[in-house]
């Protein structure tokens, strides 16, 4: 009998030590899921994927530039880029990446689809909706700070949608457009012919502004070298308030 009651607090101690490994790891699993949620809130990983399909390629005449897809409805894609690209002189063409076939071109688009505030240098056009399924990048809702990690997505010296990284180094810089003084964001990410009009998107996959220009010193007289041309170089992007307004003028 002795034996039997022996045998049944051996086996109910091994039930409760075996219960409480499975406690800890489950705990432990739950502790490891709760960090990984926390840290993708903070910093989640950028889906390079979608920023470049939200992307886009325009041509006008046979200059061009970049432009990013802001929004998606039954009708239209709505899509942001730089006024001095789409102000020139030419048919105006888009290349468009759909997210399970090939790439679209839409040739000679009608300047009526494409809204202008010049005082900005911001283009949007709203482009009739292909058949095929789209990424886009939403315009964000937080308050863009000094210091935030930035990303830009755009086409520069051809090389097409190309990713650079970067930080938000002023959030209202005052530069001369068009002889008005215009508050842009002042980012550290690189930026060349073919980036105008791109993204610029915070770590969450939200667009913060789009490139429209850079500040550079070329190099100095006497200066011996044909490869520098940048010595000290800085971008500027249309902040999101601007892109809210000419947003709210097509509605």
């Amino acid at each position: 009998m002795q034996k039997w009651i022996r045998r049944i607090i051996i086996l109910l101690l091994v039930i409760a030590v075996s219960y409480q490994f499975v406690c800890i790891g489950k705990l432990g699993r739950e502790v490891k899921d709760f960090f990984n949620t926390v840290f993708e809130t903070i910093e989640p990983k950028p889906d390079f994927g979608k920023y470049q399909k939200a992307t886009v390629e325009i041509k006008v005449g046979k200059k061009g530039g970049a432009g990013v897809i802001c929004k998606i409805d039954e009708k239209y894609l709505y899509i942001l880029t730089a006024d001095h690209i789409v102000k020139q002189s030419g048919q105006v063409s888009i290349q468009i990446n759909p997210k399970f076939s090939e790439k679209i071109k839409i040739e000679n688009l009608d300047r009526k689809y494409i809204y202008r505030d010049k005082r900005v240098d911001l283009a949007l056009i709203t482009l009739p909706k292909p058949k095929g399924e789209f990424d886009y990048l939403p315009i964000t809702e937080r308050p863009v700070e000094q210091g935030d990690r930035i990303f830009t997505i755009g086409h520069p010296l051809n090389f097409h949608y190309t990713v650079t990284e970067g930080i938000v180094s002023n959030k209202s810089v005052i530069r001369k457009h068009n002889n008005r003084d215009i508050v842009y964001l002042m980012i550290s990410s690189p930026s060349f012919s073919g980036n105008s009009g791109g993204a610029v998107v915070n770590s969450r996959g939200e667009l913060i502004g789009v490139v429209v220009g850079i500040m550079y010193i070329e190099k100095p007289e006497g200066f011996v070298g044909k490869q520098t041309i940048f010595l000290f170089h800085m971008t500027f992007a249309v902040r999101v308030e601007d892109i809210n307004k000419l947003m709210e003028i097509k509605k």
